[in-house]
């Protein structure tokens, strides 16, 4: 498995040109960083870096270049990912314990039946299938949210 901090450190790396001024940027030591870029490509099993020797600024590899775009997209979208997961959470919260204590206050009442089938039939629908009926419903028919897209909650909460 790729560790973030060694995907951090390959693009410090790259933009500095040094495995030294790499180094002082990320307040490591050089042979720190050398070794980290080394247990990457053993991970990868490439070669990510050229190491030129000398006074001469070292280089990433095609493989490396190749990592480095891949890293980059995907630390692009942990921000997004991170957002939807805690707010799936606290919908989830929202919604799940008013029903539980509702349904609890009444046993075999039809407030519970109703409750227990609403619990039941959230474990049983896929989330894909409820994710894409949701932004048909939502997004399409009645136009209440954009069908698609990502706007920063520091930018507009009103549209996150």
């Amino acid at each position: 498995m790729l560790d973030v901090k060694r995907l951090r450190i390959l693009r410090e790396v790259a933009q500095r040109g040094s495995f030294s001024a790499a180094a002082d940027e990320l307040y490591l030591s050089q042979s720190a960083v050398s070794q980290q870029i080394a247990t990457l490509e053993r991970a990868v099993g490439e070669r990510l870096v050229e190491r030129p020797g000398g006074p001469r600024s070292v280089s990433l590899t095609e493989a490396g270049e190749l990592l480095l775009r891949h890293a980059e997209a995907i630390v692009a979208r942990l921000a997004p990912t991170l957002q939807l997961t805690v707010m799936s959470l606290i919908w989830a919260l929202a919604i799940g314990i008013p029903v539980g204590i509702i349904s609890a206050m009444r046993p075999n009442s039809l407030r519970d039946v109703f409750g227990s089938i609403f619990a039941v039939a959230g474990v049983a629908v896929p989330s894909f299938w409820l994710g894409v009926m949701l932004i048909l419903v939502v997004g399409v028919w009645l136009k209440w949210l954009p069908p698609m897209g990502y706007v920063s909650p520091f930018e507009d909460l009103g549209m996150n």
